[in-house]
């Protein structure tokens, strides 16, 4: 900003109208209480209306007048705080040696109220195939390979399924379950004593009964195979993962049964 060079006294600056896009500042320069000089300044910014504003004020004291400060007899002006520049009535002065108000902003939009969060898309299983004829077909070999007849393959059956035939078999995953036992045996097994598949039916029987152990809704369950097999639904892990699922719940149930003993003993 510019400065007064031999200014006989302080100067004083005070931001007289602010609206949008005008500032005006006053500057007045005093000395023993009296104000001997003032002048004001208009631009978008306070500082550059101050800067216009001390300007003037210098030229105004750079300019000869023989008659500052006196009546037109010659008498000595008393010092008065009445000597003021001329500034707009409808101008409001604020407090003197105010801060710069800010800018005038147009009111903030009320807030966009979030939307709700939305569950995850479910993804449902693929349908059962209409056409086994590919897994049947691999069935009958894999019966081959053990041979194993009719009466064998049924003896199997009843105790990996519960089925007394294979035309008991309603389910395409309770079929793919079946196969995938079979390719497990070894050729000769006796069907009495072979391994048998784990019933699907079976695990999630057990998963639904330790959920309710766990006092968990759907939604916690949920968020628990989620959190450890990466799936949204317990029909997309095989037998195997199912299992492993039926186990990580235990685990959760004897942690928590740990925990509420140790604080009753406690």
């Amino acid at each position: 900003m510019a400065e007064a060079d031999a200014s006989p006294g302080p100067l004083r600056c005070e931001l007289v109208h602010c609206s949008e896009g005008c500032r005006i500042v006053m500057v007045s320069l005093w000395t023993d209480g009296a104000c001997l000089a003032s002048a004001l300044g208009e631009a978008p910014e306070a500082e550059e209306a101050e800067d216009r504003a001390v300007a003037r004020l210098l030229q105004r004291l750079r300019e000869p007048s023989p008659s500052r400060g006196r009546t037109a007899d010659g008498h000595r002006l008393a010092p008065a705080a009445d000597v003021h520049p001329e500034v707009p009535e409808p101008i409001p002065t604020p407090h003197a040696n105010s801060p710069e108000p800010p800018a005038l902003a147009a009111p903030a939009a009320p807030p966009t109220p979030a939307a709700p969060p939305t569950a995850p898309a479910q993804h449902e299983p693929d349908p059962d195939p209409e056409d086994w004829s590919e897994e049947l077909t691999a069935i009958d070999l894999e019966l081959r390979r053990l041979e194993w007849g009719r009466e064998q393959e049924n003896t199997y059956l009843e105790r990996a399924l519960g089925c007394s035939s294979r035309s008991r078999i309603t389910r395409y995953a309770d079929l793919c379950g079946y196969l995938k036992a079979l390719r497990r045996l070894e050729t000769g097994e006796d069907p009495s004593g072979a391994g048998v598949p784990l019933q699907r039916r079976e695990l999630l029987r057990q998963s639904d009964e330790l959920l309710g152990r766990l006092g968990w809704s759907a939604r916690q369950g949920r968020a628990w195979l989620e959190e450890r097999f990466g799936r949204q639904s317990r029909q997309q892990l095989g037998e195997d993962q199912l299992l492993a699922f039926n186990m990580s719940l235990e685990e959760e149930w004897m942690r928590m049964q740990a925990e509420s003993g140790s604080h009753a003993n406690g």
